[in-house]
């Protein structure tokens, strides 16, 4: 019974931890960025000719990212799922 209470704090711990190291972090790099001189003074964009996602963005993150994202979910979940023999 100890261990499973054990288990439960230190998954809430790690979660916590994994929280500050994805979202503080980067918004705190974020914030110590200078700022960028005339983005206000620039016009806004053409919504019929600039595009923020065209073909070659897309082709990189489904096609590229996504398959090597893919493959190690992939092997992370089979070796989480082989047996193992050396459990006590």
């Amino acid at each position: 019974m100890l261990q499973y209470v054990l288990f439960q704090f230190l998954t809430r711990y790690f979660h916590s931890y994994f929280i500050a190291q994805t979202d503080v972090l980067p918004a705190l790099s974020l914030c110590m960025e200078p700022p960028e001189d005339g983005l206000l003074l620039r016009k806004p964009r053409n919504i019929k000719k600039d595009r923020l996602a065209d073909w070659r963005l897309l082709v990189h993150a489904y096609g590229f990212l996504g398959v090597i994202e893919s493959l190690c979910a992939m092997s992370m979940l089979v070796s989480a799922i082989a047996p193992v023999d050396n459990i006590v």
